[in-house]
This record gives structure tokens, sequence and C-alpha cells, in this order.
């Protein structure tokens, strides 16, 4: 499972203070020149930070001899990225991707100041220059100093040297040596996934185990509770899809560990009957959790017709002959089942305590049931050939 780290140092030195000899009002603090696991024409960056005691404005500042923009406030980080959301490029990686929340936009859900700008940075050697004409801070670099494609950036140290260490993105990354009074220590927050506590539906028409919606111009609600125990800033939020139909999901309530989200669907008359499936997915800053539930959609009156042709054989004129047919109920009312036959040159009988003309047979059949149906043909006084028809089931509320 992925961790998020958190990172406490307790120091008696001059972190980040003029004191320390910094060589500017605005100074290169931390630089990944030679990225792993995206290219470097999307993950290359360099963060800066003022540690005057007033904002900056950057367009009195250049970058390898490129104009800055906007205001860094005091004692502030600022993270300057070669390609900070995904462009046009033929891959989706970005800065934002690997260092941010990765949902395709950068703002304050992503935790820290960060801008796009355009430079570049050679892997086996290379100049930082963040100069405002008076004064400057430069990084002469090489691949000996180490975060050379593994995963590490350069960072300064508080003696303001320059040394590799794991990426730290808008909040600072110098080292410092402990004094003989100073201890360091780390923790880890082990990410929960997010849970899924209830998906309730509505409205659920039936008695029968499962969601059953009866067909008809109908507006079905869901309702989803997700509960993050890292918080719940931590949920990004939730997708819900019935079948292939995405379900706009909407956030109506929010406590100290859940939050309540609600979606709707509109069926339609002319819907297919059938069983759709509901699947629900919370997303939280690393993993995500998946639930389903299925809607069955069904109509009042609904029959099947299981056997699909009904061959009589060779009869001879006025000759009588019985065949089985199987009819399944699958509405939610129970029917009462007839036939009508497009060749009147076959009579067709159904039998129903006795037997009868197919069209009057009004054989009742209970919903989830399956019936066999006995009829029989009495082949006519006609010039010998093949007679062919039709044989249509009428299903009727009972």
């Amino acid at each position: 499972m992925n961790k998020r780290k958190a990172w406490l140092l307790i120091t008696a030195a001059c972190l980040l203070l003029a004191s320390c000899r910094l060589a500017a009002a605005l100074t290169l603090t931390e630089v990944m020149y030679n990225p792993t696991g995206c290219d470097d024409t999307d993950c290359e960056w360099i963060e800066i930070y003022n540690n005057a005691d007033e904002p900056i404005d950057l367009s009195a500042w250049t970058l390898n001899n490129r104009e800055l923009e906007g205001t860094l406030n005091a004692m502030q980080y600022l993270v300057i990225a070669k390609e900070l959301t995904d462009a046009t490029d033929a891959d989706d990686d970005s800065f934002e991707k690997y260092w941010g929340n990765n949902d395709g936009t950068w703002d304050e859900a992503d935790g820290f100041n960060a801008i796009d700008f355009i430079f570049s940075l050679a892997n086996s050697a290379g100049i930082v220059n963040l100069s405002n004409g008076n004064e400057s801070d430069i990084l002469e670099y090489t691949s000996a100093m180490g975060a050379n494609g593994n995963g590490n950036s350069l960072q300064r140290t508080i003696e303001l040297g320059w040394e590799e260490g794991m990426p730290n993105p808008g909040e600072g990354a110098f080292a410092t040596a402990l004094e003989k009074d100073e201890t360091e220590f780390e923790l880890e927050i082990e990410n929960i996934p997010p849970r899924i506590l209830s998906i309730n539906i509505t409205p659920d028409e039936m008695d029968a185990d499962g969601i059953q919606v009866i067909a008809g111009n109908k507006t079905v609600t869901f309702t989803v509770i997700v509960k993050d125990e890292n918080s719940v800033e931590d949920i990004a939020n939730i997708t819900a899809f019935l079948g292939e139909a995405k379900i706009e999901m909407r956030k109506i309530n929010q406590s100290n560990l859940t939050v309540t989200y609600e979606g709707s669907y509109q069926f339609k008359t002319s819907d297919e009957r059938k069983t759709y499936n509901l699947t629900i997915t919370a997303f939280d800053s690393e993993t995500n959790t998946t639930e389903a539930r299925e809607i069955e959609y069904v109509s009042r009156i609904a029959t099947v017709l299981e056997t699909k042709k009904i061959d009589f054989g060779k009869l001879s004129p006025g000759e009588v002959r019985e065949q089985i047919i199987v009819i399944r109920n699958t509405g939610i009312d129970r029917v009462s089942i007839s036939f009508s036959a497009n060749n009147n040159n076959i009579a067709i009988e159904a039998f129903n305590e006795a037997w009868i003309n197919a069209e009057s047979a009004n054989i009742i059949i209970e919903p989830g049931e399956r019936e066999e149906i006995q009829l029989r043909a009495i082949a006519p006084n006609k010039k010998a050939g093949i007679f062919k028809g039709k044989l249509k089931v009428i299903a009727k509320a009972a």
C-alpha cells in the first residue's frame, strides 16, 4: 500500500533566514533536472523561496534569462514547472500528475504554489540562474552531484551547499546537519482507501430481493455515503455508471469523516427491460474503492416464448396432432395467455381444462412461473402440400 510521508524536523539552526547568508532575496532551493517516471519535457521543475520580509514582484526577476511573472509572498515557496498541467503533447504526463493530485487542474487542492514556465535543464551538466540584475542566485550542477535519473532532486542545505534527496516540491527541502542537542524523527501516515458505507437506491417498487423498478418514465435516485479515515479532504471525487451511462454525482452533505453524494437517472418507457449494473467508485489522492449494485427494470406484463418452432409433422386430412410450447411470465402481474394464427387453413386449439380455439385459450400464468401449454393442429381437407404460419402469443393482465 502506498504511504504519504509527513516530516517534522526540530532544529535550533536559522533555517531560511537572512542571517543564514542566502545569496539573494529570491533563492533557489530545489532542482529536479532529470526526473524518473516521466520525460524531462514534462516533469523538470525548480523550487524557489522568498526569504525577504515582504512580497517580491517576480516580473523583476529572470530565470535563465527569461522573465518570471506574478508575486511571491514573504517566506513562501514557489515551484516553477516545465509542464504544470498536461499540454497538447502525445502523452498525458505533467508535473500535476506526479506531484499534484492528478485531477488535470492545478489549484488549491494540490497543496502548494506552482506556475508554468519555459526552460530546459540538461542532464549531464547545466546552470540555473535566478537574477534581478543586481543580485543573483546561481546553481552550476553536474550529474556527479547526484539526482541524475535516480528519483531524487538536488536540494539546498542550511550551509548553502547542494546535495541530493527525496523530492519535496513546494514545501522546502533544506537539509541540515544536526547539532549535539538536536534529534530528528519522522512518521509515516498510512493511506486508508475510502470506504463506501452505503448505497441507497429509490424507488424500490417490489418486495423481492434486490432493487426493482417498474417500467415507465421513472427517475431513480442514488445516495452514496463515503468514509475516509485520512479525513474527508482526502476524498477526491466519486464516479457512478449505470450500464454505460455516466451518472453526475454531487456532494450534498459532509461531516468529519464522511461525505454524502447524490445522483439520478431517468428511465424511459422505451428502455430495455433487463438488469442494469450500477458501479460506484470512490477516489482518494492515491487509490480507489468500487462497489456494484443491480437494478432490475421490469414490466408489469412480460412473457418469454421459449419454444421457437412448432412442427406438427406430416398429417392426413382431418388428422389431429398435439405439441407442447413453453411460456415464461417474466413480469410482475399474472397474465392470461391466448393466441392468434395468421393461417386460417389450419385450426389451432389450446388445452385449458378442455380443448378450445387458441384465440380464446385464457391460460393463466403467475409471475415468475413457467408454463407448458398443450396445442393441437387439425389438418384441413386440402390438397397435399406444406402449410406454414405464425402463432402469436397474446398476454393480458389476468
